[in-house]
């Protein structure tokens, strides 16, 4: 691909002194927005947007929670304010504060089976030092402390861990660190503060917000499905003819168009296309600027032209008396109905004591009205030959201004109009040896044993054809004698040994076998 360098000259300074000037205008404006803190501001704004982000997924945070204690004090009977205590004692040794859930039933159940008489559980109870009698009037809270101290309080560490595997099942394990804190769950109410009993006394309410606005955007897609109701009729037949719509046209269009481009980069043509081009363009403006300005000459002109006669009909409009009787009523006309007007804002008591009646105002507006129509119906009449010369004047500068339009050219572009369409036809053409290329070699890779074959066909056939041919002439003439049907078979017979000697491979016999 040649290479395309352009080189820029000629004087830079009036553009040089322009940017210069909107340099500064920019520092000047940027100058005054830090006077007037608009910086400042904006970064006010950005951060009260953020904050007010902030804000609500904490909101929005806390209403969850509330909502997930409520739902989790139904499920084990603990109250809120102590179970917020204590998955803050979980989560300070190590533990989910998801789990208090499953290990305070998983309690529940092995305080039952106990008290069923099942020996494992029993044993466990025992060897902390619990019996049933201390924890069945108990509340879920209370056992779990109950437990926790006597856990606390067995020295062997390996008895301690079967005891609260018995009675917590596997998460009895993850309790160690819990129970050999006794203060554990004091620790964790001082962390907790008064948020225990905000939570306790507003669970409910938080639990009913939180569920609302989960159900929010269920709420929003009942509007957007209002919406489709009144819109998919008009949408519906749109989406219907699109999906009729065969875009693989537009597809091959726009392959034809990169192709043609591709073709274009890797040709050597494109240099003197694109110097056409800008060359072409710049005579065509000259071309355009010089036909318009042509034609304005030439509607000036025209209308110089027409000057006599639009004078001489004005002359004649204002010899008329048809005008000036005209032009007298509108403005009798006018006056009536401007003093009517005026009259009718004074109070009617007034009016009245000056002999003046509303009915009499009436008809004289009417009066005045209608002369006025008359008077500007006759002035208009007589105005017609002036009106009629200014609009022939105004149409045929018209007709003289798109005449230089359109044939005002000063300079040739065929020149480069002609090369330019061969030089892009070349490129088409281009561009279409590479597909047809492209596609010779793609049937070259996907059949090749069936072209084969039809070369092989090919060679017999053309191998085959005079002998075939021959053979055909002796069947008919001995057809003729009554000897064809022997002919015939010998034809046949001849026919299959050349067919099985060309799939062997060996050389189909001569004429000789014939004679």
């Amino acid at each position: 691909m040649a290479a395309l360098k352009f080189k820029v000259g000629g004087d830079t300074s009036g553009l040089n002194k322009s940017l210069s000037k909107a340099r500064g205008m920019l520092f000047g404006l940027a100058k005054a927005g830090a006077k007037l803190g608009l910086a400042a501001v904006f970064a006010g704004a950005a951060a009260s947007a953020a904050g007010l982000a902030v804000a609500m997924k904490g909101v929005k945070k806390a209403l969850d929670l509330g909502g997930d204690l409520s739902d989790l004090s139904s499920r084990t009977g603990i109250a809120v304010k102590e179970l917020v205590v204590l998955q803050q004692a979980f989560e300070d040794n190590g533990l989910a504060a998801s789990k208090v859930g499953p290990i305070i039933n998983k309690m529940q159940k092995s305080i039952s089976d106990a008290s069923n008489g099942l020996s494992t559980q029993v044993r466990a109870l025992d060897a902390m030092g619990v019996s049933m009698e201390d924890l069945k009037d108990k509340s879920p809270m209370e056992q779990f402390r109950m437990l926790q101290k006597g856990l606390s309080d067995m020295e062997n560490v390996t008895l301690r861990a079967g005891a609260a595997m018995d009675i917590f099942g596997r998460s009895g394990g993850e309790l160690q660190a819990l129970f050999d804190d006794g203060a554990a769950l004091d620790k964790a109410k001082t962390t907790i503060g008064g948020q225990a009993e905000i939570l306790d006394r507003n669970a409910a309410t938080f639990d009913r917000a939180s569920d609302l606005m989960k159900s929010a955007g269920k709420k929003l897609q009942g509007m957007f499905v209002g919406m489709a109701e009144f819109i998919n009729p008009v949408l519906l037949p749109m989406l219907e003819k699109f999906d009729k719509l065969d875009l693989s046209k537009y597809g091959q269009a726009a392959g034809r168009f990169v192709s043609v481009v591709a073709a274009a980069f890797s040709s050597d043509k494109l240099p003197s296309l694109m110097k056409d081009g800008l060359v072409w363009a710049g005579k065509t403006f000259i071309n355009l600027l010089v036909r318009h300005i042509r034609g304005l000459i030439a509607y000036v002109v025209e209308g110089f032209k027409s000057l006599p006669n639009i004078l001489i009909s004005g002359f004649r409009v204002i010899t008329k008396p048809e005008f000036w009787n005209g032009l007298k009523g509108t403005l009798m006309g006018l006056g009536s109905v401007l003093g009517v007007a005026f009259l009718k804002l004074i109070p009617p008591k007034l009016l009245s004591a000056a002999g003046v009646s509303r009915e009499g105002l009436d008809i004289e507006g009417r009066w005045g009205s209608a002369r006025m129509q008359s008077g500007l119906k006759r002035a208009g009449q007589a105005l017609e030959p002036l009106t009629d010369s200014m609009g022939n004047a105004v149409k045929d500068g018209f007709k003289a201004y798109l005449h230089e339009v359109k044939n005002s050219n000063i300079m040739d572009t065929s020149g480069e109009r002609d090369r330019m369409s061969k030089a892009i036809q070349s490129f088409k053409d281009m561009a279409a040896a590479r597909q047809d290329e492209a596609e010779a070699a793609r049937e070259e890779k996907e059949a090749p044993a069936f072209r084969g074959e039809q070369q092989v066909k090919s060679g017999v056939l053309g191998n085959l054809k005079p002998i075939i041919s021959s053979l055909a002439a002796q069947g008919g003439a001995a057809g003729l004698l009554g000897i064809g049907k022997g002919m015939d078979q010998e034809r046949n017979n001849l026919l299959k040994e050349i067919a099985r000697n060309t799939r062997a491979g060996g050389a189909a016999p001569g004429p000789a076998r014939f004679a």
